[in-house]
């Protein structure tokens, strides 16, 4: 489960994600199921909530970024190098998250998209961040100057529409490489 954090106003609010095993026990009959019957077809387990945090520890956010962090040293050669990054203000230097995908790997890694970066970045199973990817600029939120634009509150002169950011979702397909597809809004 990855709350949306951005559906009635931004907070102050860690990304997180909960991971929830489950049992699904089909039912076949064609006779009809009492309520508490029915409920027996579905068995929910709640397992741990892996809240996110970025290289140094710092918890991020969900508050509409106001700023952008400077790229790091080595980016984009080095993956532990983070391009611009969306924070929620100069004096609040969080990482802003507006998690709306995610992928979970076989290693306990997993990939999430943010839709308001719009950027994919990669977690270790306890929400350490490891490796963020910035898509092509065409696809970034831009001011008239050709600066980053993060925020939701207005549109950006190109990327996005305000509150309507791009990457909706994420995907794995699997081959013999990892090929990550995002799903846009346009």
């Amino acid at each position: 489960l990855i709350y949306d954090v951005t559906s009635d106003g931004t907070v102050d609010y860690q990304a997180r994600h909960h991971e929830i095993d489950f049992i699904l026990s089909p039912y076949y009959s064609s006779s009809k199921l009492s309520f508490s019957d029915a409920q027996q077809t579905l068995a929910l387990t709640y397992v741990k909530t892996v809240l996110k945090t970025e290289r140094n520890d710092t918890k991020t956010s969900g508050l509409d970024p106001a700023a952008i962090r400077a790229v790091t040293g080595g980016y984009p050669t080095l993956y532990t190098a983070d391009p611009q990054m969306p924070i929620a203000s100069t004096s609040e230097s969080h990482l802003t998250l507006d998690v709306e995908g995610l992928v979970a790997n076989a290693d306990g890694t997993f990939w999430i998209s943010d839709e308001y970066g719009p950027y994919i970045y990669k977690y270790t199973s306890d929400g350490q961040l490891i490796q963020t990817i910035q898509p092509p600029d065409a696809i970034l939120p831009l001011d008239k100057n050709g600066n980053l634009y993060f925020t939701s509150e207005d549109d950006p002169k190109t990327g996005r529409a305000a509150n309507h950011g791009l990457l909706l979702g994420i995907a794995r397909i699997l081959n013999y490489q990892l090929t990550l597809c995002d799903i846009l809004r346009f």
